[in-house]
């Protein structure tokens, strides 16, 4: 296929292996297999989800009492309840908030958890339907061809948990092999403990992710002049990695928040540093809600025991683990591998066409279609695959737009007043 180019977008195709009808081949049996404990992976995740955040609006009850008649009491050994802190890299006390307040402040994180969740399922709805779709019909030529398992933010989000919760485990018991884990201090109320891991959430997202990512590219684009919607695009993140900046932010970000875990021991360091980048990673790509809900459910894994002490929990706990870890080894590779060529600054592999249909593209400016004109609307990047359904993705932030719309139409006119738009 040297030399030959693609019929619908103008791009140089190289070689890609075909079967007798000219359709990519790709193993059936790997195929179905990944993509079937991608969604056995993807349900038990739903489930679980759901169980959290009902367990999660249901402690309003136990805790918003004890936040309305709490007393300020500072601890040397801990962050207290109703503490403000910032992590530079170790906490950083901002004061203590008074009851009224403290009660306010918890019914916002519980509120940001939930809109976070609905948000996810908004904009990641019909491309995660249309995934289990392909999956039960077998259409997995087509889930390869369209990456379509990395498409959706909630199965990047479900996928990219497994993958964490895989080197967790693994972590963990290296440690435990060669130095023993230490215990961890619990809380004197179960109230505390609940609340604690809530707060971590959204607050620890909030310090670590906007202000040590979001609030450098807002300040650098009010510099260059950016419109308030990308400033606001920035801080609230899904703005995608359009600079080597954003990665060099993201590995800040995450070493300052794997230090600031370092009260549970040297271990932790690492342990909590990778978590930091994966958190990272979503809320560039997709969003702060992203990155909330994952720390959300890392955390409140453990509350369902704690608070209605289910028989024989810690058993079904451990075989989810397992499902999930399964799962888990799979992406782990796939992520690995991806991590090294984002570090690099090179296209993240939900960002790429599939290894197994390798159409590796030799853009042409001026002449290759998706490229003349093409700005995507949300990261401002020039390079786009067409998709299924004719419309245009872009190659960096999976954003997926009509060839037709006023936004690409406005800035074909600018790009390329001399050619048709959109190319055929």
């Amino acid at each position: 296929m040297d030399g030959s180019k693609c019929n619908t977008c103008g791009y140089e195709l190289q070689s890609t292996r075909t079967d007798e009808d000219g359709d990519a081949v790709i193993d059936e049996s790997t195929s179905l297999l990944k993509n079937y404990g991608t969604t056995i992976a993807l349900y038990l995740f739903i489930a679980f989800l759901v169980i959290i955040l009902i367990l999660l609006v249901g402690s309003i009850e136990i805790i918003f009492p004890e936040t309305l008649a709490y007393e300020e009491s500072p601890t040397p050994d801990r962050l207290d309840p109703n503490q403000i802190f910032l992590i530079m890299p170790v906490a950083i006390s901002l004061g203590y908030l008074g009851s009224t307040a403290f009660a306010a402040y918890y019914l916002l994180m519980v509120a940001a958890i939930v809109f976070s969740v609905f948000y996810l399922f908004y904009k990641g709805w019909d491309d995660m339907v249309e995934y289990l779709r392909d999956v039960f019909r077998g259409n997995f030529k087509k889930i390869e061809k369209n990456r379509s398992f990395m498409s959706s933010p909630v199965l990047r989000l479900v996928t990219i948990f497994t993958a964490l919760l895989f080197f967790s485990q693994m972590y963990l018991i290296i440690i435990e092999i060669f130095a023993g884990l230490p215990e961890m201090p619990g809380f004197d109320q179960r109230w505390k403990e609940v609340y604690s891991v809530m707060r971590a959430s959204v607050w620890e997202e909030l310090i670590t992710r906007v202000l040590y990512i979001g609030a450098p590219m807002a300040l650098l684009g009010l510099y260059k002049g950016s419109g308030a919607k990308k400033i606001g695009r920035y801080l609230f993140g899904g703005f995608g990695f359009e600079r080597r900046l954003v990665v060099i932010l993201v590995v800040v970000s995450s070493i300052i928040f794997g230090v600031a875990h370092i009260g549970g021991g040297l271990f932790r360091i690492p342990h909590a540093g990778v978590a930091g980048i994966v958190f990272g990673y979503l809320y560039v790509k997709d969003g702060i809600h992203s990155a909330i809900i994952l720390h959300f459910f890392w955390n409140f894994r453990g509350v369902p025991d704690m608070l209605l002490n289910i028989p024989n929990y810690q058993l079904f706990h451990i075989l989810l683990t397992f499902i999930w870890m399964g799962v888990g080894a799979y992406f782990s590779y796939r992520y690995l591998k991806s991590f090294g060529k984002w570090f690099q600054g090179r296209p993240f592999e939900d960002e790429e066409e599939s290894e197994d249909v390798e159409l590796e593209e030799k853009a042409e400016p001026k002449t290759a279609g998706v490229t003349t004109g093409y700005v995507c609307p949300n990261c401002s990047y020039d390079k786009a695959i067409y998709t299924e359904k004719s419309k245009l993705r872009c190659k960096r932030c999976g954003r997926e737009t009509d060839p037709k719309s006023d936004h690409l139409q406005d800035n074909a006119v600018k790009v390329s007043r001399d050619q048709e738009w959109p190319p055929t």
